[in-house]
């Protein structure tokens, strides 16, 4: 049994789908869309059915790649939370004589500088 089956160009592919050319070449150099190299490697030649069959099995995966993306990332936020621990929450009472200088709070550190500046006579 003999199949006779057409081969496109890339340029061809583009106008029958209507994707752009560069994005066809970066998907079929990924190796994410069929194609078959001819001439010493450089020019692509794509089957119009195997391709809009990759598109369409493409076209039903994107929720799962989300999932997988958000799934990797949270990964790398718990390593990366299990390498430096969790971060630390400073609480304190600001009327026991707390000095921005010991404790690092930026609210008295302003405070302060603004209570300098009145101070000095800067203030409105």
């Amino acid at each position: 049994m003999c199949m006779k089956t057409t081969l496109l160009t890339m340029y061809h592919l583009s106008e029958i789908t209507g994707l752009p050319v560069g994005w066809l070449k970066r998907e079929a150099d990924g190796g994410r869309l069929p194609c078959i190299r001819v001439g010493g490697q450089r020019r692509r030649m794509f089957n119009l059915d195997l391709v809009m069959k990759t598109l369409n099995e493409q076209a039903s995966r994107p929720a799962q790649r989300l999932q997988d993306q958000i799934q990797a990332l949270q990964d790398e936020v718990r390593e990366s939370r299990a390498r430096i621990g969790e971060p630390q929450v400073l609480t304190h009472s600001h009327g026991n004589g707390c000095s921005a200088k010991a404790c690092g709070c930026r609210l008295l550190a302003a405070r302060e500088r603004v209570d300098a500046l009145e101070a000095l006579g800067g203030g409105e």
